[in-house]
């Protein structure tokens, strides 16, 4: 839904914007390929972005999921490769294992709690997706990590 307020810009997939000397670009946003793509229009169309600094860049998926997953590899390739990755939907669910392959961080953030990340009960796939995660060399980084800072170089 659009508000009506003055100051308020949407952003939309492939803007950019730089600030303190940082790229930002847009990956995701709602639009209507999102309605088109999802079922899941609350996750899916949450913003996607990227910020670059000279050397490095993290990629932030907020909680777009499996339903854009496809979308995004045909779209961006390998330009969603970064150093450190906030994971898709708390690491829960989220986007494709192809999709992460893409990215290959070194970091893999995830904003998940413990009874998350260690689920036992088989609700929840964070364990499963920690996995791949590390089977591609990442090293992962949650709540239990914290204070998880960086520094994009």
């Amino acid at each position: 839904l659009a508000l009506d307020i003055p100051n308020l810009i949407y952003v939309r997939a492939d803007d950019d914007f730089f600030i303190a000397g940082l790229n930002f670009r847009i990956l995701s946003a709602y639009g209507n390929y999102v309605d088109e793509l999802s079922n899941d229009l609350l996750n899916d169309g949450s913003m996607m972005f990227k910020i670059t600094a000279g050397k490095e860049s993290m990629l932030f998926c907020a909680d777009v999921g499996i339903g854009l997953s496809d979308y995004l590899i045909d779209r961006y390739g390998n330009d969603l490769s970064a150093k450190y990755l906030q994971m898709g939907h708390h690491g829960n669910g989220g986007l494709s294992d192809e999709f992460y392959q893409l990215v290959n961080p070194d970091v893999a953030f995830f904003d998940a709690p413990d009874w998350l990340m260690y689920d036992e009960t088989g609700k929840y796939d964070n364990p499963q997706n920690a996995e791949v995660m590390k089977s591609l060399g990442s090293d992962i980084y949650s709540f239990n990590s914290a204070p998880n800072s960086i520094i994009l170089k």
